[in-house]
């Protein structure tokens, strides 16, 4: 959406916070790779890059977030095959302890976690926090000139993803597909048009 706005645009900043609980799954997956590098698409090609390298300001529906880089977000292969942008970041808000574990601090709490508090854990998002939990996503696409922005707040992130799935396969069983290998973004702003909780900024 944001490249439709800007079709010459040679850079895209994507940048997202969340609202609610993380699985026991999530945060073992996460903790146990923390500080490794990930990746930058620059100049069209995936390059090494370190978790919470750089930081990013962003507002979405009034809200101020503080982003740090997040080198393992898929969008930076997505975003690559939807839009054709060759130069791609992608930014995520943690909590502070993880920030500080993303740079090679506090890795002693991590492997406490991992090996030990991780069964007292919640296993899941609790009912109340599926419910009321909110998703808040920006992307911001450059040419170098000007920039275009589209925000939105979504439902809770787990919930969002589920609610994503179901309208893809309706449309998908409703005969609207494309053979080969495809993004959402096959769909557009329609995927999103009329899902509960999704609110454009």
């Amino acid at each position: 959406l944001a490249k439709k706005k800007l079709p010459d645009a040679n850079e895209l900043v994507i940048a997202l916070a969340t609202d609610g609980g993380v699985s026991r799954g999530t945060l073992k997956g996460m903790l146990s790779h923390i500080d490794h590098p990930g990746h930058r698409r620059v100049g069209g090609v995936l390059v090494a890059a370190r978790p919470a390298e750089t930081e990013l300001e962003f507002q979405v529906a009034g809200r101020r977030f503080r982003a740090v880089y997040d080198p393992w977000l898929g969008d930076l292969f997505t975003a690559g095959v939807s839009t054709g942008i060759a130069n791609i970041s992608t930014y995520s808000v943690f909590p502070g302890l993880a920030v500080a574990m993303m740079k090679g601090r506090l890795l002693w709490l991590r492997d406490l976690i991992l090996n030990h508090l991780m069964p007292l854990l919640p296993e899941g998002s609790s009912a109340r926090q599926l419910r009321d939990g909110r998703t808040y996503v920006v992307a911001i696409a450059s040419n170098g000139r000007t920039q275009e922005r589209v925000a939105l707040i979504g439902p809770e992130a787990y919930r969002f993803t589920a609610l994503c799935l179901r309208e893809i396969t309706r449309a998908v069983l409703g005969g609207k597909w494309s053979p080969g290998f495809q993004t959402p973004a096959l769909y557009g702003r329609e995927l999103l048009e009329g899902m509960e909780g999704v609110k454009w900024d």
